[in-house]
């Protein structure tokens, strides 16, 4: 990624006609001061004057950038909605670019391409920063910004070939509010016609669902008015490319947390009608095992008292989210109990089932034993690796490719671990060989203290995770309270 050189010679560089209507703009502004220092500002029909301040009188700046405006029939930023309009608003309220439609690279980028790798020009954290080539350039990303714009026209005149339902749906939900007038000009231009009435844009995203979502859901959620169709349209986009290596960017999960809802709420949701084909398929614990692991049934023994197989039980309490805690015999696939759940809510979600191991050769054998099941989305992280190694792993969790992250309890504590994590959506946690605990306690290894503070750190103000526990049938027998101290501490 950081190989890619943006050229942004003034003859070089190519915007598309509405691209050529705005006034692209990027704003530095000081951390403790809170000031505006730095700003740049971009014509799209006049690239190769660009306006730049980098100190001195902000006020005679800002009157140079209304005059530049004028004329401009958009305003556009990266991040422009949420950062740039809200400081130019708070020093400076009478500029008559403020009124202008505004159009958010930042919020179109995940709908325009929502498979990974990412675009060359968006970085994949939380601020949804652009990829930066020299530090604190706005110039540079008002640059950037009418290239990304480009890209993103470009990427919908290809989906209103392949997928125009899907095109039809965003214009729809995202189009209904005047703060987003600037977005619905744009998929007019794209698509060559004018928003979709309240029908048409209903039944274009019903269409979108159908093969991939819970209809019970999908009816009930398309049935009320949003007030902001933006989660609504992040969700479409990522369903749009579910179950391939994709995620939802974090930002996006940070600043609408209801899309990420909305995605658990189609397709991890478990609904009442035998009709719907969704939950048939993907909340049967039968069809998942047989589709995941070959096998039509799981192992009659040992059974539950009402004579269904443990095994079964243990996944559907799992699959439902429920905290478990799973105690069989040795050698009656306890890893099946939890790896069924994982591989499933990765295919609905898109989320991740972080398991914490104390062995590395444990490890290594429930890896490879996925592989030679064809299973490629698991990958283990400890101090074996050599950094290579270590930083290929990290990648793949990051771009959404693994389903399933071994790790040792020390590698909760290693920054570089933390912050790659950070970029998932946490489905589930698995204390795998819980014996380890109930026979020797949180002294077996230290780092297993830090376990509960870092599951409820992750979490944040959301509710955290469910939990799963699994050991030999002797942990029964070896020390109750230690286990019920050990399971409480990590669950609270």
């Amino acid at each position: 990624m950081s190989s890619f050189e943006p050229n942004f010679g003034d003859s070089a560089m190519t915007v598309p006609s509405l691209a050529q209507r705005c006034i692209a703009i990027d704003l530095e502004v000081g951390r403790e001061s809170g000031r505006i220092h730095h700003f740049a500002a971009i014509r799209g029909d006049s690239p190769d004057r660009p306006l730049v301040y980098s100190g001195g009188r902000l006020d005679a700046a800002l009157r140079d950038l209304e005059a530049l405006a004028g004329g401009a029939d958009f305003v556009l930023g990266h991040n422009l909605m949420a950062f740039d309009i809200p400081q130019l608003h708070a020093v400076a309220p009478e500029l008559r670019l403020l009124g202008l439609p505004a159009i958010d690279t930042l919020y179109l980028s995940p709908l325009a391409f929502p498979r990974n790798p990412y675009h060359r020009l968006v970085k994949h954290y939380k601020d949804g920063g652009l990829l930066r080539f020299r530090q604190n350039d706005p110039e540079l990303d008002t640059r950037i910004c009418l290239q990304l714009l480009a890209d993103e026209e470009e990427a919908f005149g290809a989906l209103s070939e392949s997928n125009p339902r899907l095109l039809s749906a965003w214009h729809w939900i995202v189009s209904k509010r005047p703060k987003d007038a600037g977005f619905a000009c744009l998929f007019d231009a794209v698509r060559g016609l004018p928003r979709p009435n309240d029908a048409d844009g209903s039944a274009a995203a019903r269409h979108c669902l159908a093969a991939t979502a819970c209809s019970t859901a999908a009816r009930n959620i398309l049935g009320t008015e949003p007030t902001d169709g933006w989660p609504l349209a992040f969700a479409l986009a990522w369903l749009s490319v579910a179950g391939g290596n994709s995620v939802m960017p974090p930002w996006v999960r940070h600043e609408f947390p209801e899309a990420a809802q909305l995605v658990r709420q189609f397709r991890d949701v478990r609904c009442d009608d035998p009709a719907c084909e969704w939950c048939g398929a993907h909340h049967n614990p039968k069809h998942m095992l047989k589709r995941w692991f070959g096998f039509s049934e799981f192992r009659p023994e040992p059974a539950c008292e009402d004579g269904k197989p443990m095994q079964e039980s243990i996944v559907e309490a799992a699959m439902r989210g429920e905290h478990v805690l799973g105690i069989l015999p040795t050698g009656t696939g306890k890893s099946i109990c939890y790896q069924v759940p994982a591989l499933s809510r990765y295919e609905n979600t898109g989320a991740l089932t972080i398991v914490i191991s104390p062995l590395v050769a444990l490890m290594e054998d429930q890896v490879f034993g996925l592989q030679a099941k064809g299973v490629t989305s698991c990958v283990a992280l400890n101090s074996l690796l050599s950094m290579p190694e270590r930083s290929d792993a990290r990648e793949r969790v990051r771009l959404g490719d693994i389903a399933i992250l071994l790790v040792s309890p020390e590698q909760l504590r290693n920054r570089g671990f933390r912050k790659v994590v950070e970029q998932r959506e946490i489905g589930a946690w698995v204390l795998d060989e819980a014996h380890c605990l109930s026979k020797w306690g949180h002294d077996f290894r230290t780092d297993y203290r830090y376990v509960g503070r870092f599951i409820k750190e992750s979490a944040g103000s959301g509710p955290t995770p469910p939990v799963c526990s699994t050991g030999p049938g002797r942990i029964a027998r070896r020390a109750k309270t230690p286990m019920r101290r050990a399971d409480s501490s990590m669950w609270q």
